[in-house]
């Protein structure tokens, strides 16, 4: 870096040395440039063939815009939330037993950072799927690039619903209704569809994976769309997702 540095001055140096006073012919030399650093542009999942690379490619990315959000809503956030640590604290505590404690963790409001003890790596991944976490928790973010070794837990209402409660009847009614088969037997596809049904204070979301062509997915589609605007979804639900799917 030092010896970039000074090759730049030496330049700069030999440039205003060359332009003199105005009285110097020639022409002006050329601006300088400096090379693009940093990692190479990740592709879009749309620009990539592969469906399931694509695929892939959109979950690590949908997840490390989660974990950025929540890196940034904790930096955005000022103060200590006792009640918030009291809720989380046992649970890792009992997660990682020994005294003194392994672990560090701070929290504000809702949101909980996590330090883990080594090796970071093994443990982030026993934070995410550990029983006593996941009941009190609204998600667990993590860096899917591995590069942070932190983890932020966002922890769900004391009195918050149960989200499976409300995705298991929209999946029971999905596949005991009729029409959505239907959608494929009336041209005769053959075929599959799976859906990843997500429900959280924003509502219900889905995101399908399938080999039907578009028109016939689209009427399934509209089978499971009826039957999310029918669904009530409680305004302090906690995060919970459900993966179910028809085949012909």
């Amino acid at each position: 870096m030092l010896l970039a540095g000074a090759a730049l001055l030496v330049a700069l140096a030999a440039w205003f040395l060359l332009r003199g006073d105005g009285s110097t012919s020639g022409p002006a030399p050329a601006p300088l440039t400096v090379a693009p650093t940093g990692p190479p542009r990740e592709p879009m999942p749309t620009e990539v063939a592969d469906p399931d690379e694509a695929r892939r490619l959109a979950e690590h990315q949908e997840r490390r815009a989660r974990f950025e959000a929540m890196r940034s809503a904790f930096a955005a956030g000022t103060g200590e939330t006792p009640a918030s640590r009291a809720r989380l604290e046992p649970v890792l505590r009992a997660l990682w037993p020994g005294r003194p404690a392994a672990f560090r963790v701070a929290c504000r409001a809702s949101l909980c950072l996590v330090e883990p003890p080594p090796p970071a790596p093994a443990s982030l991944s026993a934070l995410a799927a550990d029983p006593g976490v996941r009941a009190i928790a609204d998600g667990v973010f993590l860096d899917p690039d591995g590069a942070d070794p932190m983890g932020y837990v966002l922890l769900a209402a004391p009195t918050a619903a149960p989200g499976d409660g409300v995705l298991g009847p929209v999946e029971q009614e999905f596949l005991r209704s009729s029409e959505a088969r239907d959608c494929l037997s009336r041209v005769g596809a053959v075929g599959s569809v799976e859906y990843e049904v997500r429900v959280d204070v924003s509502g219900i979301t889905y995101r399908s994976r399938t080999d039907l062509e578009r028109r016939v997915l689209e009427c399934v589609d509209d089978v499971l769309n009826r039957i999310i605007a029918t669904t009530e979804v409680p305004g302090d639900v906690k995060t919970a997702s459900r993966t179910f799917g028809i085949r012909r």
